[in-house]
C-alpha cells in the first residue's frame, strides 16, 4: 500500500466538514460529481492564473478573481434583449435605459461605473453583440445554474474567475461547481515529473500571449476583483504516482499540437476527464489487496448489437462497484491491526475502540457514542462501514458514472444499462493525443490497452477472455467497427491488407512520454 500524505494544517481538524475522513484518505479532498471535466479544468486555470507555475505544496494556497462587473453584464442582465427593438432605440436612450435596468438587477456591483461602457462601446448595438456572443460561448452556457455559477470561456486571464454564492447582502465562495477537484488537478500536474517542462508552457499559452477577446472582456470587467482572502488548496493523498505522470504527459502532447489554445481545449477536457476517471478507479483497485488495476472493455457501436455489448455492460457495472468496495476495505481492515488487538483486550474496549475509529476516521465523538447501540469493537466499525457507505453514495460514488458519460466514454444507446462506448469526440482526442504524426492500427490499440486500460481489439482481449463467452474474433470486428469509425472520421488510412495506419489530419509534433 503506498504511503499517504498527512492532512494539510487546514484540515487537520478533529471533524472533518461535520463528518468523517474515509473517502478522502484514498482520493483526496475532493473529487466531486457536480463538477464537470469542463468546469475541473477552469477550476485549475483560475488556480494558475494566481500562480502562472506548477508548485508542489501540501499547503496549496492561491489568490482567484470574482470579475462581478463582467459576470452581471453576460450572466445576470435579462433585459438587453428587449433593448434591442425594431426600429433600434437612439444608442444614448439605449444606454440609459440599461443602466437603469441594472440599477434593480444588477448585485454587488458599483453600478454608476457601468456608465463608462458608453465611452468604450459608443453603439449600443455592438455592446449587445458582444454580451450575447460571451453567453453563446460560455462552458456549458445552457445550463440552468445560477448566473453567478456561469463561466465565461476561458480566453484568457481575465476570463477566470471562482464559484459564487450571491446573496442580497453578501458575496462568498461555494464549491458546489467548484468543488475542488481542479485544485486536486492543479496538485497532480504540479507532482508530475514533468511539472517543470509543462508549467511554462501553459503561461505562455494560456496568459502570456494576447488574445483581443480576453482584453474585450476586461474593458466590460474594468479593473479586476479580487477575493477578499486567499483560499487554501485540496488535499491529494499522493507525493507521486504513474497516473499524474501520464496525465501530464497527455497535456504536453496535446499542447505540442498545430492547434489554437481553443481548439486543444476540448480536447485537454476530455482527457483530463479520462486520467481523473482513471486515478479514481486505480486507487480504489489499490486499496483492495490483490485486485488488479481496472480495465474498460469498450464497444465500438455499428448498426447491429454486438458481442461485445454485454462485456463492456459488465465491465462498467465491475468498475462502478469498486469505489464502494475501496471504503469497506479501508474501514474494515482497522480490525487486522496491532492497534485493534490492543483494543480488545482493554477493560473498556468499546470505548478504546472509539478512540481509535475517531483517530482515524474523524468517528464517532462522544454523542454519537452514546446514541449507538453498540455493544462491542465490531458493532462500530459495521456501523462505519453503513454511515461511510451512505455518505460515499452521495457524491463520490457518482464521480464515476458522471464523468464517463461527460467525456463520451459511457453510453446507454441501444441498451438500459450504461456501458463503455466511446464517442466520436473521445476517439478524436485520443488520437490527438497519442499519435505525433501517424501509428499503425495495431499499435493505436496497444498504446490505448497499455496507456488507459481500453480493451477494444483481440490481442488485448486474451488475457480477459479466461472465463467469459466470447471469441477473439468478436473483438476483432469489434477493432474492424473502430478502424472504419476512424476512416470516416478522416483519422485512418489503409494502404493495404495488412497495413493501416493512424493519422493526423494536419502535421504532428514529436510526442513527449
Amino acid at each position: 500500500m503506498m504511503e499517504r500524505l498527512p492532512r494539510p494544517p487546514s484540515m487537520a481538524s478533529d471533524k472533518f466538514d461535520g463528518t468523517y475522513w474515509i473517502d478522502e484518505q484514498i482520493w483526496g479532498h475532493r473529487l466531486y460529481d457536480e463538477q464537470t471535466p469542463w468546469l475541473t479544468v477552469l477550476e485549475f486555470l483560475t488556480v494558475f492564473r494566481s500562480a502562472r507555475t506548477l508548485t508542489d505544496s501540501v499547503d496549496l494556497k492561491y489568490s482567484p478573481q470574482r470579475q462581478l462587473q463582467l459576470r452581471n453584464i453576460v450572466f445576470n442582465n435579462p433585459h438587453m434583449a428587449d433593448l434591442l427593438t425594431d426600429p433600434p432605440l437612439p444608442d444614448a436612450a439605449a444606454w440609459e435605459r440599461w443602466i437603469q435596468l441594472m440599477k434593480e438587477d444588477a448585485a454587488h456591483i458599483d453600478v454608476s461605473s457601468l456608465a463608462l461602457l458608453n465611452r468604450r462601446f459608443p453603439r449600443f448595438a455592438d455592446f449587445a453583440r458582444l454580451v450575447g456572443y460571451l453567453r453563446r460561448t460560455a462552458i456549458e452556457g445552457s445550463s440552468n445554474k445560477r448566473w453567478s455559477s456561469k463561466f465565461v470561456f476561458p480566453f484568457g486571464p481575465n476570463s477566470l474567475y471562482e464559484d459564487l454564492r450571491v446573496s442580497e447582502n453578501s458575496v462568498s465562495n461555494d464549491r458546489r461547481f467548484f468543488g475542488r477537484t481542479g485544485e486536486l488537478l492543479y496538485l497532480m500536474l504540479a507532482r508530475s515529473q514533468r511539472a517543470a517542462t509543462l508549467g511554462p508552457i501553459l503561461a505562455a499559452r494560456f496568459f502570456e500571449a494576447h488574445d483581443s477577446t480576453d482584453t474585450v472582456v476586461s474593458l466590460l470587467q474594468g479593473a479586476p476583483s479580487m477575493a477578499p482572502d486567499l483560499r487554501t488548496g485540496g488535499y491529494l493523498p499522493y507525493h507521486s504516482l504513474p497516473e499524474f505522470d501520464r496525465l501530464a504527459e497527455d497535456w504536453l502532447a496535446l499542447l505540442e499540437r498545430p492547434l489554437p489554445k481553443f481548439d486543444v481545449l476540448p480536447h485537454l477536457v476530455a482527457l483530463t476527464g479520462l486520467h481523473l476517471l482513471i486515478y479514481f478507479l486505480r486507487r480504489a483497485a489499490a486499496e483492495i489487496d490483490g485486485l488488479a488495476a481496472p480495465t474498460f472493455v469498450c464497444e465500438i457501436v455499428g448498426p447491429r448489437r454486438s458481442a461485445i455489448r454485454d462485456l463492456a455492460l459488465n465491465s462498467f457495472e465491475q468498475n462502478q462497484a469498486l469505489p464502494r468496495m475501496a471504503i469497506e476495505h479501508l474501514i474494515r481492515q482497522v480490525s487486522e491491526t496491532e492497534e485493534w488487538a490492543i483494543v480488545l483486550s482493554d477493560p473498556e474496549p468499546l470505548q478504546a475502540a472509539a478512540k481509535v475509529l475517531a483517530r482515524r476516521f474523524d468517528w464517532p465523538d462522544g454523542e454519537d457514542l452514546e446514541n449507538l447501540p453498540a455493544q462491542k469493537p465490531q458493532d462500530l466499525i459495521d456501523e462505519l462501514v453503513k454511515k461511510a457507505a451512505i455518505r460515499h453514495k452521495q457524491h463520490v460514488a457518482k464521480v464515476h458514472g458522471s464523468w464517463a458519460r461527460s467525456i463520451g466514454l459511457s453510453s446507454r444507446r441501444g441498451s438500459q444499462r450504461v456501458r463503455y462506448a466511446p464517442t466520436d469526440g473521445l476517439l478524436k482526442s485520443l488520437v490527438l493525443c497519442n499519435v505525433a504524426s501517424r501509428m499503425e492500427f495495431k499499435s493505436f490499440l496497444k498504446r490505448l490497452y497499455d496507456r488507459y486500460g481500453f480493451i477494444i481489439g483481440e490481442q488485448q482481449a486474451v488475457g480477459f477472455l479466461e472465463h467469459n463467452e466470447v471469441d477473439l474474433e468478436d473483438f476483432s470486428d469489434n477493432a474492424s467497427r473502430l478502424e472504419e469509425r476512424l476512416t470516416s472520421l478522416g483519422l485512418m488510412q489503409r494502404l493495404s491488407d495488412g497495413c493501416a495506419y493512424v493519422h493526423l489530419p494536419f502535421g504532428g509534433a514529436t510526442r513527449h512520454g
